[in-house]
């Protein structure tokens, strides 16, 4: 059954006591997710050297030369590059033309 307060033309204490019951429903939830939120992870502590260290990771310093194991001219059998691998294509006219020979 509705409760009272929900009436077309409730009392006002009714009313009153409709709107208190869904006030502690939505403080209930809200204390809830807060509580969740505080407990699953606490925050972290980050310094600003951390910050520098971890994005600079993979950044050649300034006086290192950076040495590439595979030269741009070399390549292995298994390895092919993407410019090797368009160069082989053929158009579709290309492919037609090779069944009409056949």
């Amino acid at each position: 059954t509705p409760h009272p307060g929900m009436s077309y033309n409730p009392t006002f204490t009714e009313h009153q006591k409709l709107l208190q019951s869904a006030l502690d429903v939505e403080t209930k939830r809200e204390k809830d997710k807060a509580k969740t939120s505080r407990d699953s992870a606490p925050p972290l502590k980050i310094t600003e050297e951390d910050y520098i260290n971890e994005m600079s990771i993979g950044l050649s310093k300034p006086g290192q030369v950076e040495v590439n194991s595979e030269s741009e001219g070399e390549m292995e059998p298994g390895k092919q590059g993407f410019t090797a691998a368009v160069k082989g294509r053929k158009t579709r006219v290309q492919r037609n033309k090779e069944r009409t020979e056949k």
